[in-house]
């Protein structure tokens, strides 16, 4: 998911042409970041009820689902997390390069 991304991008960003770095930043990565940041503030804070998995002995077999997971928004809220602790190591380790991308000064 979005932590592999941003992972990938960090370890392999040398390797990259200044055209996809550019795609990347502003194509992927912080369209990314923008829809994560909308979902979880438009998301259901709704309780998810556990969702049935079958039958065991007789008894329902339900999915465990803990609290800080058990809504939409919460979920979202992580994903923003995930996304940026990814932008920060990111833009840690190859700052150097983003500040040569054209048009980082605009």
């Amino acid at each position: 998911g979005s932590r592999s991304l941003f992972a990938m991008v960090a370890a392999h960003g040398t390797r990259l042409s200044a055209d996809l770095w550019r795609t990347c930043m502003w194509e992927k990565l912080f369209p990314l970041l923008r829809y994560s940041f909308h979902m979880s503030v438009t998301s259901s804070k709704e309780e998810a009820e556990a969702a049935l998995l079958g039958r065991s002995k007789g008894e329902q077999v339900r999915l465990v689902v803990h609290h800080s997971r058990n809504t939409e928004q919460k979920q979202w809220d992580e994903t923003v997390v995930v996304c940026l602790v990814g932008m920060s190591r990111l833009m840690h380790s190859q700052f150097e390069r983003m500040t040569r991308m054209p048009g980082f000064d605009d």
